[in-house]
């Protein structure tokens, strides 16, 4: 019996495997063409903002010093639009996958372009040239405009004093800045190491790989729930077919007997999560390669020895395969990496929340065999581990007003990151602790109780 609850186990953890390996594979056969799609409207849109800013020119009434730094804007957006048109074909005629150094190159430019018009060389903000002199000689980067990039922030001065609702204010701007001065440095990293910028929706071992701790809700929340219900039931049957007899015989302390079993929901539940990952990320790796350990990800760094995050919004995006928090509402600009936020290698990251996982295996393992071995009804056991799995699935959801609840932790990815309610270190703390407490309650249950008479 207990073969089949392992192999039911394993089937559902295999099935959730199979939906996201097809789902990433419809999406990487999809992704140059919805990319092109993507400039096609890019280009749309610029074509439209155009003709908008030549039509309200002509209603400012500009002086001959304002007009060419008006013009020179204009050329600025029919750069961006001619650049977002080459792309676009590019895209839609490239038979080869490897566009993606173009796709980067561009991303630089236009994210260069757009931080000048937010600079202001005179308030400490310089202009993008500068701050990236050195990965921009580096990397060899011929950036020729048609248009002088040292001007374009003027506009923000002349839209303020013809007073234009939709100015930015000094403020404004530098958050803007800051951010597009964030992003540049994840770009350049990125350019540097030679390597692809992966979403989540790359077809790659890693982005599987991420899915499944962290991106996919639902699949790292049923996986807790699964090992919670694996783990007792493997227990409730070897109590229930007397299979546990030998053991629960040997002239050894109660506390190696509990170690025993803890030992065996451990390896039982490591086992099939390490072949049933493995595999999938070999596919993945064979098929599509094994590089992208070194994509940069956006981490409060603070959160590694810290018990309180940063002063955030509530809502969120994604840079790459990382998620982090806007630091003041939404706005026309979006949101941005804020200053605080370092970057890490996406290797570094990985093993980070490879520690906050194995310590959730390590806790749900115990606390299955826990409730497995301290009821001695089968039917009480089944239905303290439903009820103990409901609250983990409503914690999660109540993550924000729980101080101090194991079963809230988000997931290990973004704990790493340093986008969930736990930081890094309190999540550790919170783990450890409530495994040592776990293990001296369920001990204390169970130290003199006899399963075989």
């Amino acid at each position: 019996m207990k073969s089949k609850i392992t192999l039911a186990f394993a089937i559902i953890l295999i099935i959730l495997n199979i939906y996201t390996i097809i789902r990433l594979e419809k999406i990487a056969h999809n992704s140059k063409h919805n990319l092109a799609i993507r400039y096609e409207l890019l280009a749309l849109e610029q074509e439209e903002l155009i003709r908008m800013e030549k039509a309200g020119m002509e209603l400012l009434q500009l002086t001959e010093t304002e007009k060419p730094i008006w013009d020179n804007y204009i050329l600025h957006l029919e750069w961006k639009l001619e650049k977002y048109k080459v792309m676009a074909e590019k895209l839609e005629n490239s038979t080869s996958s490897d566009t993606w150094k173009d796709e980067l190159y561009c991303d630089i430019e236009m994210t260069m372009t757009y931080m000048d018009t937010v600079a202001n060389p005179d308030n400490g903000r310089a202009l993008s040239h500068d701050v990236f002199k050195e990965e921009i000689e580096l990397l060899n980067l011929d950036i020729n405009c048609p248009f002088d990039s040292s001007q374009l922030h003027l506009i923000r001065d002349i839209a303020r004093m013809k007073g234009i609702d939709n100015a930015w204010s000094e403020e404004t701007c530098e958050y803007v800045y800051n951010g597009l001065k964030q992003t540049l440095k994840a770009r350049f990293e990125l350019a540097k190491s030679g390597e692809k910028q992966l979403y989540s929706g790359t077809a790659s071992p890693w982005t599987f790989y991420i899915n499944k701790v962290g991106l996919e809700e639902y699949s790292y929340q049923l996986l807790a729930v699964l090992v919670i219900i694996f783990t007792g039931a493997v227990i409730l049957e070897e109590r229930k077919n007397r299979s546990n007899k030998l053991i629960e015989m040997l002239p050894e302390k109660r506390s190696y007997i509990i170690s025993y079993y803890y030992k065996l929901g451990l390896i039982s539940v490591m086992s099939i999560l390490v072949i049933t990952l493995i595999l999938p990320i070999l596919y993945f790796g064979f098929k599509y390669g094994f590089n992208g350990l070194q994509n940069p990800i956006f981490v409060y760094e603070q959160g590694f020895t810290s018990f309180t995050g940063y002063t955030h919004v509530q809502e969120y995006s994604y840079y790459g395969l990382g998620k982090f928090y806007g630091t003041r509402p939404w706005f026309e600009g979006g949101y941005y990496p804020a200053t605080i936020l370092t970057i890490y290698p996406l290797w570094k990251v990985m093993l980070i929340s490879l520690i906050i996982s194995l310590l959730k295996v390590i806790f749900f393992t115990i606390l299955g065999v826990g409730i497995g071995l301290s009821f001695t009804s089968v039917m009480r056991s089944s239905f303290v581990l439903t009820i103990v799995s409901v609250f983990y699935l409503v914690s999660q959801r109540l993550a924000n007003k729980m101080y101090f609840n194991p079963l809230s932790i988000n997931s290990s990815w973004d704990v790493a990151t340093g986008s969930a309610t736990y930081t890094w270190f309190k999540s550790a703390a919170v783990l450890i602790i409530s495994i040592i407490i776990m293990h001296i309650v369920f001990y204390v249950i169970n130290e003199k109780r006899d399963y075989v008479g």
